[in-house]
């Protein structure tokens, strides 16, 4: 997931059988409720920087 979105109610997300990441997210101010995963290989929610070149302050 990437940009930015304004707070808005939304119905669960259930991510499963997910070959690698369920969720990865990247930055910052992110929020996530009503989610689900299960069922992966490996992570259900991933957070990084978005790439390894950003800086520590962001």
């Amino acid at each position: 997931m990437a940009g930015a979105s304004r707070p808005r109610r939304r119905a669960p997300v259930v991510v499963e059988r997910a070959g690698d990441n369920g969720i990865f997210v990247g930055g910052s101010n992110n929020v996530f409720e009503r989610t689900v995963t299960r069922l992966k290989r490996g992570t259900g929610l991933q957070i990084s920087r978005m790439a390894s070149d950003t800086p520590r302050d962001r």
